[in-house]
């Protein structure tokens, strides 16, 4: 079965965003808890980062042009940067919010209606969250898979936010829901921080992982010449794109022909197992 586009992911998780936030934000009408407030926020922070993604997307699957001769794949870590930073602002909000309900000693919640509104809408991004990380897996997008775990990180939030807010009015406890609030911006303000990270490393040529490596390796001694040998061994990851660069060192009786054949065959073999990805080779007589 054919894959659909990355961008239709996207188009999906932009619009589940809208109205996970519309549920959100009637369950904090209903009950004016601060948790409900704060879980709200991210959600506004969802909807950013998922059309900054679908973008970024747009940009890392444009052709390489003359400007740009290796493409534009790195712009996929551009939209995990973003949506770290997106996050992160709505932890200082959600952690703003519930300092100032503790200092102004705000009442217990109202009702309980709203906690089935902010489960119904923890359902959405469940759904859409596994249907976005396995889509990301199996077309190795960094920011499909981020998009993807991001709103599993809501669906776990929102479930500690929902019975953090259940327990402040089963025991009358007004405070308990805004330490909540607090807790929430803790974890979300973390994984903001691994998500700018991970992003970071990507900007710097991060290699490939040893798994990966590993198979380079027996790819490659599987397909050269006994004799040939393989030096100075380079890779790189920018997106879903891998950048593989060595020297073959082969026997200086071998021709032209025989050289470039040798050449294709590793290239073709390579790029069956880490497609899409640009091989460059240099050719060397062993000294």
């Amino acid at each position: 079965m054919t894959s659909r586009p990355l961008k239709f992911y996207f188009h999906i998780s932009i619009v589940a965003s809208f109205f996970v936030l519309g549920f959100k934000l009637l369950a904090w009408k209903l009950t004016q808890s601060v948790g409900l407030f704060s879980d709200a926020i991210e959600s506004i922070a969802n909807i950013l980062t998922a059309v900054f993604g679908l973008w970024m997307i747009s940009l890392a699957q444009t052709p390489a042009d003359a400007e740009h001769p290796y493409g534009h794949s790195k712009a996929e870590y551009f939209a995990g940067g973003f949506e770290g930073s997106c996050i992160f602002l709505a932890a200082a909000s959600i952690w703003y919010a519930s300092i100032e309900s503790i200092i102004q000693n705000k009442p217990l919640p109202e009702g309980s209606i709203g906690l089935l509104v902010s489960v119904l809408a923890t359902a959405i991004n469940l759904g859409v969250g596994l249907l976005l990380i396995n889509a990301g897996k199996k077309q190795d997008s960094i920011a499909l898979m981020a998009d993807g775990k991001h709103l599993l990180t809501d669906v776990w939030t929102t479930a500690g936010v929902v019975l953090g807010v259940a327990c402040a009015l089963i025991f009358k406890l007004p405070l308990l829901d805004s330490l909540i609030g607090l807790a929430v911006g803790a974890y979300i303000g973390y994984e903001a921080i691994h998500l700018i990270y991970r992003a970071v490393q990507g900007l710097l040529d991060r290699s490939l992982c040893e798994e990966e490596l590993a198979k380079l390796k027996a790819i490659l001694e599987e397909t050269k010449r006994p004799e040939a040998r393989i030096k100075k061994l380079a890779t790189r990851v920018a997106g879903q794109v891998r950048f593989i660069r060595f020297n073959l060192l082969v026997e200086g009786s071998m021709t032209v022909n025989e050289s470039h054949a040798l050449c294709d065959r590793l290239e073709e073999n390579i790029k069956k197992d880490f497609a899409p990805c640009q091989v460059d080779i240099h050719i060397e007589p062993i000294r």
